[in-house]
């Protein structure tokens, strides 16, 4: 991190002393984006692309992902779809993965379906198989929702959202056992954070309604 500071203040001095050097920002945007600091990334990324359009794709994927951590969802989809515009076959699994979760935001489940099987042609991993599920799901097509929340569970079994979320997929197929065994799992597991709190205390309220 201190080596990041450092390049930090060093780029800050270059660009001043030359303000029309659009790798400067660039190389600017990342290093701040790399440090966490999303808002002052967007201002030197942006300034790099409006004296260089040309810059490298990758310039307009790190503006997407800046914009993405910083929750603003419409921009974040704007420039990143502009990145796999330029990128082409030479996109990264990583603008998959943002855009994905962008588009699963905004509802626009198709298109995050998209994203989210290339990205699992990419590099699957748990988070993008449940991601699906849930798209699936929001699509109304259960079976293929299960499938999903399955193949997340096989490769994280204790993962709380994805046990619920199986668990209600269950549920609406008319699942009844499947679902109680996973409620019940649910309820026997150790808290570590109030997002998991909250999805226990669901999955009790569920499995209160089943053993009536």
């Amino acid at each position: 991190e201190e080596h990041l500071k450092e390049a930090v203040a060093a780029l800050r001095k270059t660009i001043a002393n030359r303000p029309h050097f659009a790798r400067g920002y660039y190389e600017l945007g990342f290093t701040l984006l790399k440090l966490k600091r999303y808002g002052e990334a967007v201002t030197a990324l942006k300034k790099a692309i409006s004296l260089k359009p040309d810059l490298p794709p990758d310039a307009y994927y790190y503006l997407g992902a800046s914009y993405y951590q910083m929750g603003d969802i419409d921009r974040a989809i704007k420039a990143l779809e502009k990145y796999k515009r330029k990128a082409g076959l030479g996109t990264r699994v990583e603008a998959y993965r943002f855009l994905g979760r962008a588009y699963l935001q905004k509802y626009k489940l198709r298109k995050a379906l998209s994203c989210f099987k290339r990205e699992a042609y990419l590099e699957p991993t748990w988070e993008t198989y449940a991601n699906m599920g849930i798209a699936y799901f929001g699509l109304n097509k259960l079976e293929e929702a299960r499938k999903y929340f399955e193949k997340a569970m096989f490769l994280k079994p204790d993962e709380v959202k994805v046990l619920y979320n199986l668990a209600v997929t269950y549920e609406k197929l008319g699942f009844n056992k499947g679902a109680k065994d996973l409620y019940e799992k649910l309820t026997l597991m150790k808290i570590t954070t109030d997002e998991e709190k909250e999805w226990i205390e669901k999955a009790k309220l569920k499995l209160r309604k089943l053993q009536k």
